[in-house]
């Protein structure tokens, strides 16, 4: 077992003690979606690096976004698409479906990194759109304005 001591001057007590980032994307995923899901990487960082969730909301210090990306006929937990939110921390979540299981699981790098997108801005649109202390409309603008200047997205796909 480690010492408080030793975690501290192998630096470890510190990466514990940042804030956690205003963007943070997870997933719940099966053997099917393994090759494809660790895309959601590129995601993140390019949203924590040009988003900050201040400029939505003076409430919000997190927003994290878990990819339910499952067979339809999984026999473990039935994960549904939801939105909570953890008033004390000032955390949002959303957890979001997909809902076409094998076109991303046969998708290339770069398909899969734009129906991750797509499925965003889609739960985005139907959680975050209602919510009375968040622009979604702003952050809607500026998260589609990125992903098309990544050429993660093209055209009018919102």
């Amino acid at each position: 077992m480690l010492t408080l001591e030793e975690a501290k001057k192998r630096g470890i007590l510190a990466k514990f003690s940042q804030p956690d980032p205003d963007f943070v994307i997870s997933a719940k995923s099966d053997r099917g979606a393994e090759g494809n899901i660790m895309e959601m990487l590129v995601l993140k960082d390019l949203m924590n690096k040009n988003l900050l969730l201040s400029n939505y909301s003076g409430v919000l210090k997190n927003l994290t976004l878990t990819y339910l990306v499952l067979e339809p006929n999984n026999k473990g937990v039935n994960w549904k698409e939801r939105k909570y939110y953890k008033r004390s921390e000032q955390k949002y979540f959303i957890d979001i479906g997909f809902p076409d299981y094998e076109r991303f699981c046969k998708a290339s790098k770069s398909e899969a990194l734009t129906i991750m997108a797509e499925q965003t801005l889609r739960a985005s649109q139907k959680f975050l759109s209602k919510e009375k202390n968040f622009d979604h409309e702003a952050f809607r603008k500026d998260l589609t304005d990125l992903l098309r200047k990544e050429n993660i997205i093209h055209g009018t796909e919102e």
